[in-house]
């Protein structure tokens, strides 16, 4: 460990920049695990991840906030995101600015494919909330007239459609 002042707080920006990839790793994984189960339509563990996706969320946003408290020790106060870490390698000492490099491009992309990812849980997720949406407006129409298959209270409305879908279940 470096024993400089500067040293020091660089070191500590490399360990936090770590644990932050880290935790923006377990959302990764957790964000395909939820696809997975949107995908089989397992309703009991898409809830349990989401809880899990919670206090995942929470560490990586606790590692992002030590991370830019740090950097403001170093100076770069009021710069936020890319051009921030960028400016944090190029201010960076000989000894750490590869590490640095290193750790930020991690970062970067751990990030990228984490977008990604949630726009496809994402798309997966509203996909699913229509396909429950129309599939309720058809079985259940609000009165016979609504096109439904069946009113609220259980009655056929469509003989022939209640049929084909009965049978499909």
């Amino acid at each position: 460990m470096t024993k400089d002042p500067q040293g020091r707080l660089q070191d500590q920006i490399l360990e936090v920049l770590a644990h932050e990839t880290a935790a923006l790793a377990r959302l990764l994984r957790l964000a395909h695990r939820q696809r997975r189960y949107l995908i089989r339509g397992d309703a009991r563990r898409c809830q349990r991840t989401v809880a899990e996706t919670d206090a995942a969320m929470q560490a990586a946003h606790e590692y992002s906030q030590q991370r830019r408290r740090l950097m403001q020790q170093w100076g770069l106060q009021g710069r936020t995101g890319a051009a921030a870490l960028q400016n944090l390698v190029e201010s960076a000492d000989d000894a750490h600015r590869e590490a640095l490099r290193s750790a930020v491009d991690a970062l970067g992309t751990m990030a990228a494919r984490l977008s990604r990812k949630n726009l496809e849980v994402h798309q997966i997720a509203q996909f699913n909330a229509d396909l429950t949406s129309e599939e309720l407006r058809i079985l259940v129409g609000a009165q016979p007239s609504a096109g439904g298959v069946y009113t609220s209270d259980g009655a056929t409305v469509d003989r022939e459609l209640a049929g084909a879908l009965d049978g499909r279940a």
